[in-house]
């Protein structure tokens, strides 16, 4: 009996142990779904799988190596059985992105390790991803409503960017990295959208900047997509299933910090994007600096499976303030506005898109649209240019909160709201003409100029005025007589001088004629054929020779003479002769004068 009881003991306490071990695999086997003293609950479908290996980044981040197979995707409603595909059927211009020349995209964890192969990296979700997906309305960016409409600051939002409205199938970009002064609780960006209506669809990519939600100001590479008007996807990059997005690139986090970035006047880093459909039932892809890192499945989508509406490229500011009063000091871009140009302003360039979801060619766009909500606070300027990797470009960005963007007071917002021009919504009361209601025929006849027009780098001042008064003008007068007014202009504004001189663009920044001591600057243009007299002033005479007007001429003879455009290069080839600037910079000095021509329409690009 003794031995029986023994017997028994011995068998409830192995019975307990191995219960013991069923319960605690059990519980080891389901997802963490409690994110700490918040309350916040996760969603069973959310990121942090068991990773294969973790890193811990400078930047504070835990990126996970997660099995290709079980990235977050794969729990979406749709994808359930979805078959992984490695690489797309083609590439834009019938070349694969790794083989171009690309500067690799560097990221503060590719100091401490980088994922296995079979596995992807996975930034780790934390406490403030959760929290940023509980924010009301914060993705509710642009509901159902027209292209053209969308990007309208609605939810406070504001942006600066450009837009293509078409049947597109692919966009790219080069887009310059900067990591400006961003509040804590809101955001800044710089991104590429192709969006398709009327119930808005989008795929967007870019780099972020977020620190609410990333914990850090770092800038980030991002991507979101929605297919029902911002409504049920509340997440960046590879944070939830709904995302959809498969990735099969084991170098690149999504949500990584990129490093270095953009400094004024100093090196300028650059990221190129590119998103094409694979063929009209394939999937979205997405390539990023000649990285490979993955697709949107077709099954995702509706209307953009069909292309798009539209492309879109420039700067997005979510600030926190709903009044707007006073302005937030988020800024966008590099925080400088965009005539501040090359080396100061963020640009975007080689603005390309694909017309077909077959083997093509990228291709500029025909007309392109600014959308700007407030151009005291951020704007956007596009140019072309003749150099294969600038193609067509835009810069942009701004300060917000400034001398110039004081307190949003609601003038732009007046004058949007009299000429009609104000989304339905936005506006309580009514506002008559004459006693009259508003209706459309009056806002036929409305007229409606914003604050400042677009001016053509590729155009002289006369062109440009001939331009403006063509347009402007009333059709009273004759071709004759807007001509001979915009003669009159020029002479009373002093433009004389630099009538035929392109106006140019940032990246019109002239040709070097000379560094090296100012005792010695008189002494080396006269050197090389430019004396003058002692009696006229050194400054006027270098500001002369700047402007590519040579002291031995005079004005009349600039205005009058037929030779006037050969005595101007011939001006221009000896300021800007190599050998000269080269022979004298060796003797360059402290406090030397160093000059820049603005030689308009003339200037040779160097070989």
């Amino acid at each position: 009996m003794q031995d029986k009881r023994s017997i028994l003991v011995k068998m409830t306490k192995s019975s307990l142990f191995f219960g013991f071990m069923v319960v605690l695999c059990l519980f080891t086997a389901i997802p963490f779904s409690y994110a700490g003293r918040s309350g916040i609950m996760k969603p069973s479908n959310r990121v942090n799988k068991y990773p294969v290996k973790s890193i811990k980044s400078p930047d504070g981040d835990i990126i996970d190596c997660v099995d290709i197979y079980h990235q977050p995707s794969f729990d979406h409603p749709l994808l359930k059985n979805h078959t992984l595909k490695m690489k797309p059927n083609f590439y834009p211009n019938g070349e694969d992105g790794s083989k171009v020349g690309h500067k690799p995209l560097v990221q503060l964890w590719h100091s401490v390790g980088r994922c296995p192969k079979g596995t992807i990296p996975i930034r780790r979700a934390n406490e403030n991803d959760l929290r940023h997906r509980e924010k009301k309305n914060f993705f509710a960016t642009r509901q159902n409503s027209s292209f053209d409409s969308q990007l309208s600051g609605g939810n406070n939002h504001e942006y600066a960017v450009i837009s293509a409205t078409g049947k597109y199938f692919g966009a790219q970009g080069v887009f310059n990295i900067w990591n400006p002064m961003t509040n804590y609780n809101e955001m800044t960006i710089g991104q590429l959208w192709l969006v398709a209506v009327p119930i808005a669809q989008t795929i967007e990519v870019g780099w972020q900047v977020y620190p609410q939600k990333y914990g850090s100001s770092d800038t980030r590479l991002f991507i979101y997509s929605t297919s029902d008007g911002y409504n049920h996807v509340k997440c960046y990059n590879l944070e939830c299933a709904e995302n959809g997005f498969f990735q099969n690139n084991f170098d690149i986090v999504l949500g990584g910090s990129l490093a270095p970035t953009s400094q004024i006047d100093g090196a300028q880093y650059e990221m190129k994007i590119v998103v094409w459909k694979d063929g009209m039932d394939g999937e979205w892809w997405l390539q990023v600096n000649g990285h490979t890192l993955g697709y949107w499945p077709s099954k995702l989508f509706t209307y953009l499976n069909d292309g798009t509406s539209g492309v879109q490229w420039g700067g997005e500011v979510a600030p926190a303030s709903v009044s707007g009063d006073p302005h937030t000091t988020t800024q966008m871009g590099s925080g400088a506005f965009p005539d501040r140009g090359y080396m100061e302003a963020s640009y975007i360039k080689n603005l390309q898109i694909l017309d077909h979801p077959t083997p093509a060619k990228y291709r500029n766009p025909d007309v392109l649209q600014s959308i700007v909500t407030d151009r005291n606070c951020y704007d956007i300027k596009v140019g072309a240019d003749d150099r294969p990797d600038w193609d067509t470009y835009i810069f942009f960005g701004g300060p917000g909160y400034s001398d110039q963007c004081p307190s949003g007071s609601g003038k732009t917002s007046l004058l949007t709201a009299l000429g009609g021009r104000l989304l339905t919504g936005k506006l309580a009361g009514k506002i008559t003409y004459n006693n009259q209601p508003f209706c459309g025929s009056i806002k036929r006849r409305t007229g409606f100029v914003t604050q400042d027009d677009v001016l053509y780098p590729h155009l002289t001042v006369t062109e440009t005025l001939l331009f403006t008064a063509m347009l402007r003008l009333p059709t009273s007068l004759t071709h004759d007589e807007k001509v001979n007014h915009v003669d009159r202009v020029i002479a009373e504004l002093g433009l004389t001088r630099c009538r035929n001189s392109m106006i140019g663009g940032p990246l019109f920044r002239g040709s070097q004629i000379y560094y090296g001591p100012a005792s010695t600057a008189l002494e080396y243009f006269s050197s090389i054929g430019f004396s003058t007299s002692v009696t006229v002033n050194p400054a006027d005479i270098l500001l002369d020779l700047a402007n590519g007007i040579s002291p031995d001429h005079t004005v009349h003879d600039y205005e009058q003479g037929e030779n006037a455009e050969d005595a101007l290069k011939s001006a221009r080839q000896k300021l800007t002769r190599h050998e000269a600037i080269r022979d004298q910079s060796n003797g360059a000095q402290a406090g030397g004068i160093n000059l820049r021509c603005f030689f308009a329409g003339e200037l040779e690009k160097e070989d």
